[in-house]
């Protein structure tokens, strides 16, 4: 018994995943699996399957949205965009018709707290999940598949135009700025050498010289 107490016991590895989706500036897509002590099949769609530090991993990658709701093994939401001017407004829901039946998305779903943490290149204003910094939410894998009430409101700046728009205020910025200091410098030279100004310096150099004149009679 005192041996029992005495020898540390051997640490037990606990089943768990975790499900990353990054979403880029340029509306590429980024997905990856990790499994600890689970063993997981992938259907061929792009997936690409390692073994790191006795983990198992899935890569991804996807050109856009459109792209990534014409598979089958895949998170079950749906996304929509608008776009306006200076910015986009996405929505990202959960769509209960397009779970899969099989493939990687159930395993996952199917292990005890297998998280889902879904990173965006802009600012989540609404998030179902737990929002961990603007930019960042995490929700349980396992609510994707049982519920429709998931959902994700993301805003995303327009780099493009917001970069010509700044560009345009700061053009319009100087130009004032010139186009005041050039007003300014020529009021200064009419001020200065106007023929007002040389009639008056010379009336004034008139009476003087009268004066000395007198003066000297």
């Amino acid at each position: 018994m005192l041996a029992v107490f005495i020898m540390p016991g051997s640490p037990v590895m606990a089943a768990g995943a975790e499900w990353q989706l990054t979403w880029y500036d340029n509306g590429s897509i980024k997905e990856k699996v990790t499994a600890d002590g689970v063993t997981l099949s992938a259907a061929n769609e792009n997936w690409k399957s390692y073994v790191q530090n006795n983990q198992t991993i899935f890569e991804r990658e996807t050109r856009d949205w459109d792209a990534y709701q014409q598979l089958t093994d895949r998170l079950p939401f749906t996304v929509e965009s608008k776009n306006f001017f200076l910015w986009q407004s996405t929505g990202i829901k959960t769509d209960k018709t397009s779970i899969p039946s099989q493939g990687l998305f159930v395993q996952v779903a199917a292990i005890k707290d297998a998280d889902l943490i879904i990173k965006v290149p802009g600012v989540i204003e609404e998030s179902s999940g737990k929002q961990e910094t603007e930019d960042q939410a995490v929700f349980k894998l396992a609510d994707f598949k049982s519920s429709s009430g998931n959902y994700l409101h993301v805003v995303t700046i327009e780099g493009l135009w917001l970069g010509l728009v700044l560009f345009l205020v700061a053009f319009i910025i100087i130009m004032f700025y010139f186009t005041a200091r050039i007003r300014k410098v020529n009021q200064l030279i009419e001020e200065e050498y106007s023929l007002e100004k040389a009639l008056e310096q010379l009336e004034k150099e008139e009476k003087e010289n009268a004066g000395t004149d007198n003066n000297q009679d």
